[in-house]
Parts: C-alpha cells; structure tokens; sequence
C-alpha cells in the first residue's frame, strides 16, 4: 500500500482532546481559561500522547446558549484572547505534531449575528430561509415531569411539576 493511499487517514489513529479554552488554563488571572493558558499547556497535552486537538467554540457570544450563540464566526471572543494568541496556540501544536480542529457550528447563532438580522428584516431578505419562522408564538405546553437524578444513596428521584413532593423509585446498578 502507497503512503498516498492513506495519508488523509490521520484520523483513525489519532489521540482525540477535545477541550474547551474557557474551563482548561487561565493564563492572564482573571479566573477563566485562555489561549495564553492554553499555549503554556501544550507540552504538557503533547507530553500525554495527544495528536489532535479539538476546541470548542471559542467566537465571540452574547453567553445565552454556552458559546453556541455566536456572533461572529470570524472571531476570537475577547475573554479567550486575541486572534494573535489563537495564532500563537495553533503555531505551537503544529510544531508539536498535534492537529487542531475546531468546532465550528455554523446551525447555531444569535440573535445578534448579521445573518440573524438580516433574515429578521424582511421577509424578502435573502437570508431569511437560513432561519424556520412563526407567524404565531408556539403554543404553551405544560411540563409535567423534571428529569430523573440519581441522588447520593444510588436511588434515583423524579419531581413533578403538579406535586412538591419527591418520590423515590428503587433501582439497580444497570438502569439509568
């Protein structure tokens, strides 16, 4: 088998980290994660067998939907860093072997993101179709149930909304 035949494989055999900037390595003291911490923490990544690097998103968001309302997909948000750091961090994987991937979610934007408001303007915008519309607000739906949580003892408990109380439902190791 020729190298040409598989080189764009890299993939099957790589070591996969995916890792979000902002909760990895706060590098400027403010007490959120980085590119300058993360910069200073790539030998350490290296040092564990990493080949690929994936970070979540990093665009600059209002925070409504956990970095996934991007306001531009161009952009670094600025409590991450600079593109010049992002450059830095992507500069020092590459010397390192290690390949950078990015999240990049382009189904996911805000409210204030230029396609948005272009597609709200009008109904005739070009961008309106990149967006599913309503006429009439959704109607309202009651919730009757919250999601299971398994609580300290193993026993998981489900609150109801119509009631305050809390019922314990007997359960094995293997249900969920």
């Amino acid at each position: 088998m020729r190298i040409t035949d598989t080189s764009d494989l890299w993939w099957r055999s790589a070591v996969v980290y995916c890792l979000d900037v902002e909760t990895y390595q706060d590098g400027n003291g403010d007490g959120r994660g980085d590119f300058v911490g993360l910069a200073h923490r790539i030998d350490h990544l290296a040092s564990l067998g990493i080949t690929c690097l994936w970070l979540m998103p990093f665009y600059p968001t209002p925070g409504r939907d956990d970095g996934y309302d991007i306001t531009d997909f161009y952009g670094v948000d600025p409590r991450l860093g600079t593109h010049g750091e992002l450059v830095e961090v992507l500069r020092l994987a590459a010397d390192r072997g290690i390949r950078v991937i990015i999240d990049l979610v382009v189904n996911h934007t805000s409210d204030q993101h230029p396609w948005f408001k272009a597609s709200r303007s009008s109904r005739e915008s070009p961008y309106r179709d990149w967006y599913v519309w309503r006429d009439a607000p959704r109607p309202a739906t009651r919730r009757t149930s919250s999601p299971t949580r398994r609580t300290a003892s193993g026993s998981t408990t489900r609150r109801r909304a119509s009631t305050t109380s809390t019922a314990s439902i007997a359960s094995s190791p293997t249900s969920t």
